[in-house]
């Protein structure tokens, strides 16, 4: 687990193989991501729960997730404000043989108390920053239509792939729309194209 510190927000990066297995050493943090869900959830965050989602639910959701951290299917990225959990997101590379590139934006989450504080830019920040680091060239992930997070998505360059309409329904059974957004990140990719001209000469000698 790395931790990256500015000022008073600090952040932790929980990934394989530094996180060891442990539900004791978990449980604090499952803990806090499952309130942490739930306080969105109340303020009508589509992030694949109900208000009437039970917290057991929510709370095997967060320890499937850090199945899938000591798999290395997954990195999650907590925020702390004053030592507080603030927020979180996760990225989950694609396992396709032919997808190695692309990895999928996930659950950026950010307390009600935290919010308008940068958190979330913070988090996304780190996200390109690790993708960058596993050599990941093109980020991926969707949003309720005309959320907030569509203009925090656009600030950081992320561009419109789609929308679909009746994607997910609320507490009252009403359908809403999802965006699909993407950003290629462009010295990953140049990194790449750079490989690939040079394996292309080599095999030319």
């Amino acid at each position: 687990m790395n931790n990256l510190s500015n000022s008073a927000m600090q952040l932790h990066i929980i990934q394989a193989p530094s996180l060891k297995y442990n539900r004791l050493d978990c449980q604090l943090w499952v803990k806090q991501l499952s309130a942490l869900t739930q306080a969105c959830i109340n303020l009508g965050a589509s992030i694949g729960f109900l208000p009437s989602s039970s917290s057991r639910a929510i709370q095997n959701y967060w320890w499937q997730v850090f199945d899938a951290v000591i798999k290395s299917q997954k990195t999650l990225i907590i925020a702390e404000l004053n030592g507080v959990m603030a927020g979180c997101v996760q990225l989950s590379p694609a396992t396709k043989d032919n997808a190695q590139h692309r990895a999928e934006v996930e659950k950026l989450l950010v307390h009600p108390n935290s919010r308008r504080k940068g958190v979330a830019t913070k988090l996304m920040q780190a996200i390109e920053q690790e993708s960058t680091r596993q050599q990941i060239s093109l980020l991926v992930l969707d949003t309720q239509s005309d959320s907030d997070a569509e203009i925090l998505y656009q600030s950081l360059g992320f561009k419109v792939a789609g929308q679909i309409p009746h994607f997910v329904s609320d507490e009252r059974g009403d359908f809403h729309a999802t965006t699909y957004y993407y950003k290629l990140l462009a010295p990953t990719l140049r990194n790449h194209i750079e490989r690939v001209a040079q394996t292309h000469c080599a095999n030319e000698y």
